[in-house]
């Protein structure tokens, strides 16, 4: 019997069709990656502005507590800095600027300005 079988020489290592589908499976895992990591960031930084524009509010609170006749309509965060309640002034991690609203006996305090154009929201 004569044997037909034909020997094929393996070679070791991938072939480049298998390196391409690999190379292209990270790159999208690394894509969705930085996605999800810049959503993480920008809610890290809001909420980190909404605590500071909760602690201007407490400030503003107690300037209105112990100085009832004071005029607060135009007051402002370096106001607070100056007299005493805050020990200094808040810093927006997205670069915005803090904004203190008197209304019909409601304070409110805001960020505003942000580089990002980011919406915080405020708290009254």
């Amino acid at each position: 019997m004569i044997d037909f079988k034909i020997k094929r020489k393996r070679s070791k290592g991938f072939t480049l069709i298998e390196l391409m589908i690999v190379i292209a499976i990270m790159a999208i895992l690394a894509g969705l990656a930085a996605y999800s990591f810049s959503n993480i960031r920008r809610k890290i930084r809001k909420t980190s502005c909404r605590e500071n524009m909760r602690i201007i509010h407490e400030a503003v609170f107690l300037l209105q507590t112990e100085h009832p006749r004071l005029d607060n309509e135009d007051l402002k965060v370096d106001t607070l800095v100056e007299m005493g309640y805050l020990k200094s002034k808040p810093v927006c991690p997205s670069g915005g600027s803090y904004w203190i609203q008197n209304e019909d006996d409601k304070v409110r305090v805001s960020c505003n300005e942000t580089p990002e154009g980011i919406d915080h929201g405020y708290v009254e």
